[in-house]
């Protein structure tokens, strides 16, 4: 695997959330300031992808489908039970 496709892996798995350098960062471990040039990598590789929602500093909302549908349906699951533990209270 190359490091692109490791990184459109990690960013992928953002897929519906809203992603940031810093965020990047601390998920493949590298510099803020090498997941911005990343970030900005992946954005012109994938035009249609993502919602640019600030741009200083940058954030996107990713809009993509990730390859592993697995990831996907597994950060669903979590975010449907955060709701169901927020409306138990």
């Amino acid at each position: 695997m190359t490091a692109s496709n490791s990184m459109d892996w990690i960013i992928q798995r953002f897929s519906g959330r809203s992603l940031d350098a810093i965020k990047l960062a601390l998920e493949a471990r590298i510099s803020t300031e090498e997941s911005e040039d990343l970030l900005k990598r992946w954005m012109s590789r994938h035009p249609d992808d993502y919602f640019i929602l600030s741009d200083s500093p940058l954030r996107i909302k990713v809009t993509t489908v990730p390859h592993d549908l697995n990831v996907f349906n597994h950060n669903m699951h979590a975010k449907n039970l955060k709701k169901y533990r927020r409306w138990e209270r």
